[in-house]
């Protein structure tokens, strides 16, 4: 081919309009659908921020019975000493991986209980629905699921090869499972309440759960006590702000007559309303 070959077209103005023409017409379309999308409220931003929404909505705690903790009653478990709450950290992202799994922490400064932080006590044995706890009965512990089926239940596992730990300390995890209403949580789902109080823990096992009282909140198979990471630096960040870690772990920090005495990591209140 010569050089002068070089300066023939061999498109002529017409493809360019055409080009044109298209791209106008595929950034028109893109432009309708976003706008369709926007009114129906089925953008990632919409979904996200409706589901948080869900998430957070206040929830109305149980005003206590005779100043008592009964099964069915909803509760928080204020961890006092970081200003935080037990609670759930579900994924709210649309495009998230759905799991039958929702992570545990402490929520930092949750004043207003919601579906995150509410908790229903649920008898191991049914025949003692409605009844008063007492310390030392195995129950579930329960939250709403507003983004999935089901409930969410408290659950631990002793660490193994084939069982992760907590991702910052190394400790026992704590984490949620999502079941079915006409699932019976396994026996990982079991916990008791017992008195932090070393010196009558013997006497008060057996002895209702007062309202607004501290606890422990131990795991029953592996007599391992929940606890508030808030003092480990790193932190668990989230669209609801900053968590602290939650673990099963029992810290010992001396004894009274035989029982132990905890770190204020395991340290609850029972909050009603």
């Amino acid at each position: 081919m010569s050089a002068g070959n070089t300066k023939f077209r061999t498109f002529g103005n017409g493809v360019k309009i055409g080009n044109w023409n298209e791209d106008k017409f595929l950034q028109q379309t893109n432009e309708a659908k976003f706008t369709d999308q926007l009114n129906a409220g089925e953008l990632s931003f919409q979904k996200t921020d409706r589901n948080k929404a869900e998430v957070t909505a206040p929830v109305e705690l149980t005003t206590p019975s005779g100043g008592t903790l009964h099964y069915g009653d909803t509760i928080v478990f204020d961890h006092t000493e970081s200003n935080s709450a037990l609670a759930s950290l579900p994924s709210i992202r649309p495009s998230a991986s759905v799991r039958n799994s929702v992570e545990c922490t402490g929520a930092s400064e949750a004043a207003t209980p919601n579906s995150r932080t509410a908790f229903t006590i649920v008898p191991f044995d049914v025949s003692r629905a409605g009844s008063t706890v007492v310390y030392g009965d195995k129950m579930y512990l329960q939250l709403a699921n507003p983004l999935g089926s089901g409930s969410l239940y408290l659950c631990s596992l002793s660490p193994t090869l084939n069982v992760p730990v907590a991702r910052f300390s190394g400790e026992q995890k704590v984490e949620f499972l999502q079941l079915e209403s006409d699932v019976t949580p396994g026996r990982d789902c079991v916990w008791e309440l017992i008195s932090a109080e070393a010196e009558s823990r013997p006497e008060d096992e057996g002895s209702p759960v007062l309202a607004n009282s501290k606890c422990h909140i131990k795991h029953t198979p592996t007599g391992q006590c929940l606890g508030c990471l808030y003092e480990l630096r790193k932190k668990v960040l989230s669209d609801f702000g900053v968590d602290h870690e939650i673990t099963c772990k029992t810290k010992v920090t001396g004894k009274v007559m035989g029982e132990f005495v905890t770190s204020a990591e395991n340290m609850w209140t029972v909050r009603m309303g």
